[in-house]
Protein backbone atom coordinates (compact mmCIF):
# COMPACT_ATOMS: atom_id res chain seq x y z
CA UNK A 1 0.00 0.00 0.00
CA UNK A 2 2.66 2.17 0.95
CA UNK A 3 4.14 1.32 -1.77
CA UNK A 4 1.55 2.33 -4.31
CA UNK A 5 1.02 5.59 -2.60
CA UNK A 6 5.21 6.60 -3.07
CA UNK A 7 4.92 5.69 -6.83
CA UNK A 8 1.64 7.92 -7.43
CA UNK A 9 3.36 10.78 -5.12
CA UNK A 10 6.43 10.43 -7.61
CA UNK A 11 4.75 9.93 -11.48
CA UNK A 12 2.78 13.45 -9.91
CA UNK A 13 6.04 14.75 -9.49
CA UNK A 14 7.14 14.00 -12.44
CA UNK A 15 4.05 15.51 -14.49
CA UNK A 16 4.05 18.19 -12.50
CA UNK A 17 7.53 19.10 -13.06
CA UNK A 18 7.55 18.67 -17.04
CA UNK A 19 4.41 20.79 -17.29
CA UNK A 20 6.22 23.64 -15.29
CA UNK A 21 9.51 23.28 -17.48
CA UNK A 22 7.55 22.91 -20.89
CA UNK A 23 5.58 26.25 -19.71
CA UNK A 24 8.43 28.22 -18.81
CA UNK A 25 10.67 27.45 -21.83
CA UNK A 26 7.74 28.03 -24.35
CA UNK A 27 8.48 30.60 -27.22
CA UNK A 28 6.19 33.75 -27.48
CA UNK A 29 5.32 34.80 -30.79
CA UNK A 30 4.44 38.01 -31.57
CA UNK A 31 1.52 39.02 -34.80
CA UNK A 32 2.86 40.97 -37.32
CA UNK A 33 0.66 43.72 -36.16
CA UNK A 34 1.85 43.43 -32.37
CA UNK A 35 5.34 43.33 -33.57
CA UNK A 36 4.63 47.27 -36.04
CA UNK A 37 2.75 48.64 -32.90
CA UNK A 38 5.74 48.14 -30.59
CA UNK A 39 8.53 49.77 -33.76
CA UNK A 40 6.16 52.63 -34.19
CA UNK A 41 6.24 53.29 -30.04
CA UNK A 42 9.27 52.99 -29.94
CA UNK A 43 10.35 55.26 -33.00
CA UNK A 44 7.49 57.77 -31.89
CA UNK A 45 9.53 58.22 -28.66
CA UNK A 46 13.41 58.07 -29.85
CA UNK A 47 12.39 60.87 -32.89
CA UNK A 48 11.83 63.44 -30.06
CA UNK A 49 8.76 64.57 -32.57
CA UNK A 50 6.61 65.74 -29.04
CA UNK A 51 6.19 69.20 -28.13
CA UNK A 52 7.45 70.63 -25.38
CA UNK A 53 5.15 72.78 -22.83
CA UNK A 54 4.90 74.13 -19.51
CA UNK A 55 3.21 72.26 -16.71
CA UNK A 56 2.44 72.47 -13.31
CA UNK A 57 2.50 69.76 -10.43
CA UNK A 58 0.67 71.72 -8.55
CA UNK A 59 -3.47 72.78 -9.32
CA UNK A 60 -6.10 73.62 -7.39
CA UNK A 61 -9.45 74.67 -7.92
CA UNK A 62 -11.47 76.47 -4.95
CA UNK A 63 -13.00 80.00 -5.27
CA UNK A 64 -11.48 82.70 -7.40
CA UNK A 65 -10.75 84.03 -10.42
CA UNK A 66 -10.50 80.50 -12.63
CA UNK A 67 -7.14 80.15 -14.58
CA UNK A 68 -6.28 77.16 -17.78
CA UNK A 69 -3.20 75.54 -17.16
CA UNK A 70 -1.42 71.92 -18.64
CA UNK A 71 -1.24 69.82 -15.66
CA UNK A 72 2.25 67.51 -15.92
CA UNK A 73 0.24 64.33 -14.66
CA UNK A 74 -2.22 65.15 -17.97
CA UNK A 75 0.59 66.47 -20.50
CA UNK A 76 -1.46 68.50 -23.07
CA UNK A 77 -4.75 68.95 -21.66
CA UNK A 78 -5.41 72.60 -19.56
CA UNK A 79 -7.59 71.91 -16.40
CA UNK A 80 -9.68 74.36 -14.40
CA UNK A 81 -8.10 75.71 -11.74
CA UNK A 82 -7.77 78.68 -9.24
CA UNK A 83 -4.17 78.31 -7.83
CA UNK A 84 -1.06 76.76 -9.62
CA UNK A 85 2.54 76.02 -8.77
CA UNK A 86 5.53 74.29 -9.11
CA UNK A 87 6.56 74.57 -13.20
CA UNK A 88 8.07 71.63 -14.84
CA UNK A 89 8.03 70.85 -18.76
CA UNK A 90 6.21 67.46 -20.17
CA UNK A 91 6.29 66.18 -23.52
CA UNK A 92 3.07 65.68 -25.33
CA UNK A 93 2.99 63.37 -28.03
CA UNK A 94 0.18 63.82 -30.73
Amino acid sequence: MKRKLLFIIVVVTIVTGYNVYASLNKEVKLSDLALANVEALANNNESGSGIKMSCYSYVNLSVGEKYYVNYCGACGIPVECTTYSNVSTCTWFK
